[in-house]
């Protein structure tokens, strides 16, 4: 074989590979970034004069959560407060806040890396109920935090989650 022929096969060869490379990187970030959504439906509530509120962070019985997840999402929610001051410690006025869990699904993070969307999406749904010391609701919320990326862990769909609770009890 002619010299110029096994150069020009390596050209096409070459060019192919670049080809090939560019096209899986471009799926890869595809499926990577598709899919990934925060929703937050909210019914108004403003903390106002900024009352401290007690938390309660309960589950729906057809949710099944660790008590470590749970343990986590509280500890977040009651940290975002404390950096705002409004977390509740024996004050006589005060709006209590609960916090229904809905749903709960979590890729294990060996599935998210390995297979991405295909093992489905990360999604944590919880109802707010916020009601002051008469027993009056003065704000209700449903927020939903849903993840599909392929990167990342639990725990960083967790701090979003808690995130999020945060935004609407400090509004």
């Amino acid at each position: 074989m002619p010299i110029y022929e096994n150069k020009l096969v390596n050209l096409i060869l070459e060019s192919q590979m670049k080809r090939l490379v560019l096209s899986l990187i471009s799926i890869m970030v595809f499926i990577g970034l598709s899919g990934c959504a925060t929703n937050t439906v909210v019914v108004p509530y403003k903390n106002d004069i900024k009352k401290s509120l007690k938390i309660s962070l309960l589950k729906d019985s057809n949710v099944t959560i660790s008590k470590q997840v749970l343990t986590s999402i509280n500890e977040q929610v009651k940290n975002g407060l404390i950096k705002r001051n409004l977390l509740y410690s024996n004050e006589t006025d005060f709006n209590n806040v609960e916090i229904r869990l809905t749903s709960y699904r979590m890729r294990p993070d060996a599935a998210r890396l390995t297979v991405g969307i295909l093992a489905g999406c990360d999604n944590i749904k919880s109802d707010i109920i916020i009601k002051n010391n008469e027993n009056i609701i003065i704000g209700q919320s449903k927020i939903e935090f849903k993840e599909c990326a392929a990167w990342g862990v639990s725990s960083q769909v967790i701090t979003a989650y808690s995130k999020e609770v945060i935004k609407y009890l400090t509004q």
